[in-house]
């Protein structure tokens, strides 16, 4: 029993390698018929929510653990792209 481990991914034998995670996250994709699913595209899915939903890109970096800022600029570009679509996906919800 690995319950008193502060790890959020445990395996039999304890606490998850990132390469366990990436295994464990690509074979439920498998079973979900979700190609090519990885642990990135979840990072990458909350990122655009957090920005598209108005999140404070400083308050980004800490809950990311990133100190560095090109990776807030990387994913804002991201999201600016995104915003087309998503009011172009928006002008259906009228009719």
């Amino acid at each position: 029993d690995h319950a008193h481990l502060p790890a959020l991914w445990l395996g039999r034998r304890g606490r998850l390698t990132a390469r366990g995670v990436d295994g464990a996250v690509r074979h439920r994709g498998q079973l979900a018929v979700v190609r090519n699913l990885h642990p990135g595209q979840f990072r990458h899915t909350f990122v655009q929510q957090y920005l598209a939903d108005g999140g404070d890109g400083r308050d980004l970096m800490r809950l990311m653990g990133w100190k560095s800022r090109q990776l807030l600029g990387r994913y804002r570009t991201d999201a600016l792209g995104e915003r087309p679509r998503a009011e172009w996906l928006r002008l259906g919800d009228r009719l």
